[in-house]
């Protein structure tokens, strides 16, 4: 599998309505086309404090904030460690790929062969920095990746059949789980260097698709999950 392993790039997140998603299907068909890995599905693995400190941290809107999550594709038998970070808008990601034996080797110090030494040690700061990062919730979707005629930097992905589970927490027993939007609602996500053309904007506004403040996870936690950590900081 031909991966990137770091990203800086600004990414716009768009909740649409099964109608929204049939009109940009149709305003969009001549110039989007699906990238090299086409319909995938996309298993993620967060690991967070037992009081959910990142993704609560996250849901405050900070000027910085970080996630740690074990990413899967049903095309590869690799898991992708990546450590994601957003700053003033600006979301950078870095990450590894490996099995996940030499996954859970290196979080006991054992270096894995042929990866970025200096990722895999920031990997480990995080755990050293929260040592009661754990897998809390492995969230799905089933992935349409696109790209931009005449414009390769510019990728546009649509997410269908959201789901979580927070039992059952591995890569290797399948994306199963409960349905995080309602049937038929698409996450899309805009992602670009530095600014997004000025015919996409047009578009999206002449279709009435506004950007939102959507996070996976983040609709996980509020839903399933706050009231437990309420709990969990008052015991503390």
């Amino acid at each position: 599998m031909d991966c990137q392993y770091t990203f800086r790039r600004t990414e716009k997140k768009y909740l649409l309505t099964p109608g929204q998603y049939a009109l940009l299907q149709e305003r969009l068909r001549f110039r989007l086309r699906p990238d090299a890995f086409g319909l995938h599905t996309i298993s993620s693995l967060y690991y967070d404090t037992p009081d959910f400190l990142l993704v609560r941290t996250s849901l405050e809107h900070p000027v910085f904030k970080q996630k740690l999550r074990l990413r899967g594709y049903t095309n590869t038998p690799l898991c992708f460690p990546e450590i994601k970070q957003k700053y003033r808008g600006v979301v950078y990601k870095r990450r590894i790929a490996c099995t996940p034996e030499a996954w859970a080797g290196l979080r006991e110090g054992i270096p894995i062969p042929g990866q970025s030494m200096q990722i895999q040690e920031e990997l480990r700061q995080l755990f050293h920095l929260y040592p009661s990062l754990a897998p809390r919730v492995l969230i799905a979707y089933d992935r349409c990746a696109c790209t931009c005629a005449g414009d390769e930097a510019l990728r546009i992905t649509f997410d269908h059949r959201l789901r979580a589970r927070s039992e059952g927490l591995s890569l290797s027993l399948g994306s199963d789980g409960d349905p995080l939007l309602p049937e038929g609602h698409v996450v899309m996500e805009v992602k670009f260097p530095e600014a997004a053309p000025l015919w996409l904007a047009k578009l999206l506004s002449d279709c009435r698709v506004y950007p939102s403040s959507f996070s996976k996870v983040g609709r996980w936690y509020r839903e399933r999950c706050a009231g437990v950590s309420r709990s969990v900081r008052q015991a503390m």
